[in-house]
């Protein structure tokens, strides 16, 4: 479209006719690409949106897996009383 612009404007007269013709154009075709970007950004804040929520997810699942590891593993629990090991499972449970 922008090509066809162009080349209407370079065959068109120079006359005060055209050159508003011309201005109207620029206005048109700037409208449009504002439009067309203000669609997009819209688009990147929904995808943005979404990659924030995922990325809550995972780090939600990160913290259990790290839970999880140092509840199964026997090493976390070495030199401890076993009031002291349920008191950690308690914590890493919350």
């Amino acid at each position: 479209m922008k090509i066809l612009i162009d080349e209407f404007k370079e065959h068109s007269q120079n006359t005060s006719y055209q050159s508003l013709m011309n201005n109207k154009i620029d206005e048109i075709v700037n409208w449009i690409n504002d439009f067309e970007d203000a669609i997009e950004n819209e688009q990147l804040k929904k995808e943005n949106e979404q990659l924030k929520k995922e990325n809550e997810q995972l780090k939600k699942e990160r913290e259990w897996l790290t839970r999880e590891i140092q509840l199964t593993n026997p090493q976390t629990h070495v030199g401890l009383s076993p009031d002291e090991i349920c008191e950690r499972m308690r914590q890493a449970l919350k």
